[in-house]
């Protein structure tokens, strides 16, 4: 279990929860080249901030083989950058027009502290680099 938040850009008249329920399994169409510089510079500005973070690295010639799609295909569908902190189970992951941050409920005391320190940093890096705010969906 975990402590789930969303980011978002805000729109005017409306609702954050029609904002925010997008079915990410949905098809997109080809990757942006803009899009897919924003993605990396706050994947980048994350990484230089918290030495714990990881970029997943994302395997497409066995995703396309697994899907049974060629290559260029397996690159447009899974496109999102994931993060990781395995020591202390953070993840975000960073869409096209939005990103998710997930938090562990494992934590107590002074280290529950600390994560959500460290979690308040890459909120606070997020929102700068994209203009999102962020939603807690629960």
């Amino acid at each position: 279990m975990s402590y789930d938040l969303t980011f978002f850009t805000p729109r005017p008249g409306v609702d954050v929860h029609d904002i925010v329920e997008v079915d990410e399994d949905r098809a997109r169409g080809k990757r942006d080249p803009k899009t897919e510089a924003k993605k990396k510079k706050v994947s980048d500005a994350l990484l230089a901030h918290d030495q714990r973070l990881e970029l997943f690295k994302v395997d497409y010639k066995e995703v396309a083989k697994l899907y049974k799609m060629n290559i260029d295909e397996a690159y447009d569908r899974f496109r999102d950058l994931e993060l990781n902190d395995t020591q202390n189970g953070i993840q975000i992951e960073i869409y096209d027009d939005s990103a998710a941050l997930s938090i562990p409920y494992w934590h107590s005391g002074d280290a529950a502290r600390r994560v959500l320190e460290q979690a308040w940093s890459a909120i606070e890096i997020i929102c700068r680099e994209t203009g999102y705010e962020v939603f807690d969906p629960q």
